[in-house]
This record gives structure tokens, sequence and C-alpha cells, in this order.
């Protein structure tokens, strides 16, 4: 989790915007039944069409605020999201490029591909997750809590009570189901691993007639995840009638209750029916959150291998400053000198042009290509009238693309490697170069 506070730390500005989009959100939602409570109470118990109208009109007008704040909120956690996936690649490609061969291989190549992938994918889904679906459960339920409040303190205790009962269920059924949901990862690298040992090491299977035990192993692996999810499908399926067997019970305490403030005209008929509105629509937000809980050990134990690729020491520990002959004798005969050293530097290449060869083809198949601010060069060499027919050319050229049947000679270009062999013998400067710089 460390790598994940430290983003949120970095980018607070973008990530408070995100919760207050969705804070205003939320309001947005629970404003569509307070304007019906006050199209009851006022407009159409008061037998006025105009205050009915007008009351309609503010609906519509925070229906449309709340679309443009929803597609706001929505962008702005796709950003969260996209940032956190950069910033989690750039630190890890960043790392790796520091390990030894050995600290390589203690990983693998597939490994610390999946960490830079899958494991930043997960990270990511989750974390749109956690605000598109599970932060506005418990964002409905205070404001609704609130907004109850304002009608009737009793129905508000009565609200408050439900909520908190079916969040303390969903947080039980979480907990008791959160051993299963650490395995899923880790069952979903053995089934992995298992098949890479079964298409890698197939052909030996075969030889020594072991088919049957591998498959035993490779259904073993598989069954074990099953079973896992069934045990935590199991449980999570107690959620969903829970939340209407609350909602249920809430309704009816609401109208009971509500019923008797409405007969001594402490509580209107229309703030009944919105408190039963806020009620319905945090229950079922929590619920649509609990259901995709299932996804965060997931991501906290992709976060967890992720920060152990980060955490790894490398033996390199001064390689911005130690040299790469110190560690590799060979190169440095290769490169003795500090100037010839520089040829080991990583360097950048932004601007250019080249071509590039296909030889398994006759004639050879050929194009150009630049980047940056250069354009395409097409280059090729070409034999003038000072051609004297020596041959020198000739014994020179990997292709044997001259043709001597004439003088001067004739380059047959559909063959010709750009080599420039032919240019470098002539005697007589007779072969010239087009289109390089």
């Amino acid at each position: 989790m460390k790598i994940l506070l430290k983003f949120l730390r970095e980018n607070k500005r973008l990530f408070f915007f995100t919760l207050f989009f969705l804070l205003l959100q939320t309001i947005c939602i629970l404003l569509i039944p307070f304007f019906t409570e006050e199209i009851v109470d006022h407009g159409i118990a008061g037998g006025s069409i105009d205050t009915v109208l007008s009351i309609a009109l503010k609906m519509i007008v925070s229906s449309v605020i709340g679309v443009i704040v929803s597609i706001t909120c929505t962008y702005l956690t796709a950003k969260l999201s996209s940032k956190l996936g950069a910033s989690i690649r750039e630190k890890l490609y960043t790392h790796i490029q520091g390990f030894t061969l050995e600290e390589q291989k203690a990983y693998g190549p597939a490994a610390l591909a999946t960490r830079g992938s899958g494991d930043v994918a997960n990270v990511q889904q989750v974390l749109v997750m956690l605000i598109q679906m599970i932060l506005p459960g418990p964002f409905i339920g205070v404001v609704a809590v609130i907004m109850t409040w304002s009608v009737s303190r009793e129905l508000a205790f009565i609200v408050a009570f439900t909520i908190l009962l079916f969040f303390g269920t969903v947080i039980f059924v979480f907990w008791k189901s959160l051993d299963n949901m650490k395995a899923i990862q880790e069952r979903i690298d053995r089934m992995v691993a298992k098949l890479r040992e079964v298409f890698v090491g197939v052909k030996i299977i075969r030889a020594f007639d072991n088919s049957a035990y591998e498959e035993e192993r490779t259904n073993d692996t598989f069954v074990a995840h099953a079973e896992n999810i069934i045990a935590i499908n199991r449980r999570f399926a107690f959620i969903s009638p829970s939340a209407f067997l609350f909602l249920g019970f809430v309704m009816a305490a609401i109208l009971w209750f509500g019923s008797f403030e409405v007969t001594t005209g402490a509580v209107k008929i229309g703030a009944v029916t919105a408190v039963i509105e806020y009620v319905t629509l945090a229950l079922l937000q929590l619920l649509s959150g609990a259901l995709v809980t299932v996804m965060i050990p997931r991501a906290v134990a992709s976060l967890t291998r992720v920060q152990k690729v980060l955490d790894q020491q490398t033996a390199l520990t001064d390689r911005e400053q130690v040299k790469d002959s110190q560690y590799n004798p060979y190169m440095r005969e290769i490169y003795p000198t500090p100037e010839s050293q520089k040829a080991l530097t990583v360097f950048l290449l932004y601007e250019g042009n080249g071509e590039w060869f296909d030889l398994s083809k006759k004639p050879i198949e050929r194009f150009a290509f630049s980047f940056g601010q250069e354009e395409a060069a097409p280059e090729r060499y070409f034999i003038t009238e000072a051609c004297t027919g020596c041959r020198a050319c000739e014994a020179v050229c990997p292709q044997n693309c001259i043709d001597f049947t004439s003088i001067p000679a004739v380059i047959r270009q559909e063959h010709c490697l750009h080599c420039g062999n032919c240019m470098e013998v002539c005697p007589q400067r007779a072969v010239i170069r087009e289109g390089a710089k």
C-alpha cells in the first residue's frame, strides 16, 4: 500500500477534486426525492399547478447538473487511474533496468512483465470501482441521514440504524471471505504456472507417458480455484437477500412511525415518501458496492507484489556513477579508454532516417523510414561515365549485382544492399552515392 499512499499524496489535489465531484453527484441523486417531496407537499396538496411546474423545472435543472457532475467525476476518476498506472509502471521499469542478470532471473521475464501489466491493471480497475461503486454507498448513506434528520429525528435514527446494520453485515461477510479472496490471485498464478509447465514440457510428458498424472495435477489446480470461488460466492450470495430484507423492514418502520407523525402534523406525507427513497437509494448503492469488494484483496495482492519488486535491493547500488566496464572486464578490453567507453552510455535517438531490408526475398524488399523532424530519404549507388571496367567493385560486392555487359557498369538496384564497398574500392572514383546526408 506504500506506493498507493505515496501516489495519493503526490496527487492529492486531483484526488480531492474527484471526491468533491463524487459528493456533488450524491447530492444531485438525492435531490430528486427531495423535489418529489416538495411537489407532493406544496404543489399537489396545495392544488397549485404553478408550484408543481416550478419544482418540476428545478428537478430538470438538477438532473442536468447531475449528469454533468457525473461525467466530470467519471473523467477525473479515469484520469486518476491512468496517472496511477503510469506512475507505477514508470517506477517499475526504471527500477528493473538497474537489476543484475541474476536478480532478473530470480523473478523471471514473465513475472516481471506481469507486475507491469496485469498487476497494475488490477490496481487501476479497483481504484475506479472504489470511487465509482464503493464510495458512493457511504456518501449517499451519510447525506440520506442528514436529509432525513431535517424531516424527522425519529425517522433519521431508523434510517441510520438500518444503513449501519447492513454495512455491518457487508463487513462481516467480507471478513469471513477475506482468506478466500486473498487466495484468488495466488491460485490464478498457480494455474498459469501449471499451464506453462504443460505447454513447455508437453513432449517430455508424452515421451514418458505421464499424461494421466499431469492431467490430474492440472485438474487439481483448476478444481482448487473453482472451489475457492464457489466458497466466496456462497457467502456473498447472503448479501443481496439481506439488503432487500432490511429494505422491507425499514420501509415498514418508516411507514409505521411516519404515519403517527403525519397524523400529528409533524411530518407531511411527501416527506415520508422521500425518506423511503433516501434509504432505498442508500441500501441499493451499498449493495452494488459490496458485490465488487471481492476485487479489493486481489488489488492488495497485486500492490504487494509490485512493492516487493520495488523494494528489491540491487547489487548495483551506485549504478549512476559506476561504469559498466567495472562490472564487465570483457567490455573494458574492447573499450579501454574513457573516450571509447562513451559507447556504453545509454542514448536517445530523437531524429533520423534509414532503410530496412528483407534479404529472404528476391529481388530485395526495402523500405525507407524516418522519425522526428527528418524526412525519408532513399539512397542509392550508381556508376558514372568515369568507369573503365576494371571490375574492382565486382570482387567486393556481396550481392554480385554489378552488371558489366556494358561500360560504364550498371548496379542492379533491386539487389543492392547499399553497403558502399564498390565506392570505397573504385580507383577511378566512378561510384557515386545519392540520397545520403
